[in-house]
């Protein structure tokens, strides 16, 4: 009896550490992985504020990590998109090796389709230029070609002597189509690109991703999904403290202010904020809110309160 519970003691012990070592190793991805996150949305954001004269941005800031997770989606969900047809071919390639004879049928289905597709293509283009043809006749046919473009770049890629060696194997039975020939060898080389520098392919998919996000998706996402659109709004200013200059871009032009009216909150006029930290809101006119417009800081110490305008669209219940 001593010897069963001393056995069942060890392994519980050795279940439990099994399950802390499984627990240090989640925590350490999902710090990794939310560090990444965060510092590609701020490098996105930091992007996005050069280009509009923003200035340097607060390094702590939760949209960041609402930025960066937002933007990565796209590439995220491409390679699961490239993953998953790898190993869908890389399947079909199994299958297709045992039988060699198969391996000849699809190359001849797939050069019909190249070539069936390219001529209806061009045949119906060329028509259209005498009598009217029906557009779904030439993008069903350019759906085809291209599709059998991807296919057979995709199972030359996988195949196994394109894996093991890079080269087509010479005892390929049967004929085969030069047009799939020279797509194999396309493909070869797209093979070395992604197998051999597949971090070259991920580093240039997010850099690419990175420089689309700052320059079309960040300005147009709201701030609250951690893009930068500018909202309008108006701020209830302490002015005794502000430069001269501020207190001219915060309200309005002709407006006289007392010192004994300028100590206590003042709202300004309407303002475009780029913008709204803990610390400080950063601004532009609404005359000047473009990417080369002047910009303004201003702490949030001396604003006591913000009014958002109101909204244009229809108002919801």
């Amino acid at each position: 009896m001593e010897s069963q519970g001393a056995t069942g003691k060890a392994g519980l012990l050795s279940r439990l550490e099994t399950w802390g070592g499984g627990l240090k190793s989640a925590r350490d991805i999902a710090l990794v992985g939310f560090g990444g996150v965060y510092a590609f949305g701020y490098l996105a954001r930091a992007v996005h504020a050069w280009d509009y004269n923003l200035g340097v941005l607060p390094g702590v800031e939760l949209q960041y990590f609402v930025a960066g997770f937002v933007l990565l989606m796209p590439p995220a969900l491409v390679l699961g998109a490239l993953f998953g047809s790898w190993r869908l071919l890389q399947k079909y390639a199994s299958w297709e090796e045992a039988r060699p004879r198969r391996r000849q049928r699809l190359d001849n289905v797939l050069g019909v389709l190249l070539l069936g597709g390219l001529l209806i293509f061009g045949g119906a283009d060329l028509a259209g230029r005498f009598a009217p043809i029906h557009p779904y006749i030439s993008n069903t046919a350019f759906a085809v070609f291209l599709g059998a473009i991807t296919v057979t770049f995709g199972l030359a890629i996988v195949r196994p002597e394109s894996v093991k060696t890079g080269h087509r194997a010479e005892s390929s039975p049967g004929p085969r189509h030069l047009v799939v020939r020279v797509l194999e060898g396309i493909g070869l080389f797209l093979s070395w690109l992604f197998v051999v520098n597949f971090g070259l392919v991920v580093t240039l998919l997010l850099l690419t991703a990175m420089l689309l996000g700052a320059a079309k998706v960040l300005p147009v996402l709201p701030q609250a999904l951690g893009g930068v659109a500018p909202r309008c709004a108006q701020l209830d200013v302490d002015a005794s403290a502000l430069p001269q200059e501020l207190v001219d871009a915060l309200f309005k032009p002709d407006a006289v202010l007392d010192k004994a009216a300028a100590k206590q909150p003042r709202r300004s006029r309407e303002v475009m904020v780029f913008h709204s930290g803990a610390d400080s809101v950063l601004f532009k006119l609404p005359e000047a809110a473009t990417a080369g417009g002047a910009t303004y800081e201003l702490k949030r110490a001396s604003i006591s309160a913000v009014l958002w305008c109101p909204t244009r669209g229809p108002a919801r219940k």
